[in-house]
């Protein structure tokens, strides 16, 4: 198992060594990576690439020609930025003067935009989306109504996924799908340290990736993918997490085979996407934490083909 581990990460360390390369082949000289502290664009002076923010603070009071990525970062913007702004965990702070050309992603973060600030593409604000263009005093933001509506689709979505995944688990490999659960049972808390481990190198690893690979260009294309797999994964986790509460509410074998994979889900999925959706940090962490567990049970279980004691069928 351990070598196993150790293979996983030295190939996503590999292929994270082989974008930077591409990135930095492809783009040489336009990347600026700032580590902590201050990084400050002042005013009339022009940074002529992208700029990547790890836990630290840009102050934009010149240009930026290209695109500014935060990564629990925060950048507080009165000058011009070329491109796009994408902050994960931080604070993005518009004042009066500032202007974006390209569109503003703000997820897990406070964004804050004066009346004179404009933003020519759109503003994605957690799951809200709304058009970025205003004129000074028309910074409207969406309704309750549309944030609710929105917040219930998205729940949908994810419950039909899981339902979907933990029943196919169920039907398809009935026999793995039961060594996942037992694994999950009887090493709780190796999953849940191997799934949190993962969640943690994903939440660093990922969001490089991401623009890494937008810088490549030739990588763009691939960043969707790369969403639909992570976020496949993790429903997975949570399905995998869904099957064993379903098991233990309704029992094995004491009603309906449909039971256990109905039930857990029907309640897991909400308390893991509700939180996640209206509580800033604490929810993702949560919704992260519950599909971590089902994530470690499907890696320590090798997808169900290495049991940890004998299954019951």
């Amino acid at each position: 198992m351990r070598r196993f581990v150790l293979l996983l990460l030295a190939a996503l360390a590999f292929l994270g060594a082989v974008v930077v390369f591409l990135g930095q082949v492809l783009s040489p000289g336009r990347l600026r990576v700032h580590l902590g502290g201050i990084l400050v664009i002042a005013s009339g002076e022009v940074w002529g690439g992208d700029v990547v923010i790890l836990d630290g603070e840009l102050v934009v009071q010149g240009e930026v020609e290209g695109n500014v990525v935060l990564v629990g970062g925060s950048v507080h913007a009165a000058g011009r930025i070329g491109g796009d702004i994408v902050s994960l965990g931080g604070d993005v702070v518009l004042q009066g003067p500032a202007e974006v050309e390209g569109s503003v992603v703000a997820l897990g973060t406070n964004l804050r935009r004066a009346a004179g600030a404009n933003v020519r593409g759109d503003i994605l604000e957690g799951l809200w989306i709304r058009s970025g263009w205003v004129a000074p005093g028309e910074d409207r933001p969406a309704s309750p109504g549309l944030h609710l509506g929105l917040m219930l689709f998205a729940l949908w979505v994810v419950l039909v996924v899981c339902l979907f995944l933990a029943g196919g688990l169920r039907t398809l490999w009935p026999r793995r799908s039961r060594v996942m659960v037992e694994t999950l049972r009887r090493q709780l808390f190796p999953c849940l340290g191997l799934g949190f481990a993962g969640t943690v190198f994903l939440a660093v690893f990922l969001p490089l990736l991401m623009f890494l690979l937008l810088v490549s260009l030739i990588g763009v294309f691939l960043i969707p993918v790369l969403l639909l797999l992570v976020g496949l994964l993790y429903l997975m986790g949570l399905a995998v997490c869904g099957l064993a509460l379903g098991e233990t509410l309704a029992g094995r074998g004491a009603g309906p085979s449909w039971l256990p994979v109905a039930v857990g889900p029907l309640i897991l999925v909400p308390l893991a996407v509700v939180p996640a959706l209206t509580i800033p940090w604490l929810g993702p962490a949560w919704a992260a934490l519950l599909a971590s567990a089902g994530l470690g049970a499907l890696v320590l279980s090798r997808l169900g083909t290495m049991e940890v004691a004998p299954v019951r069928t």
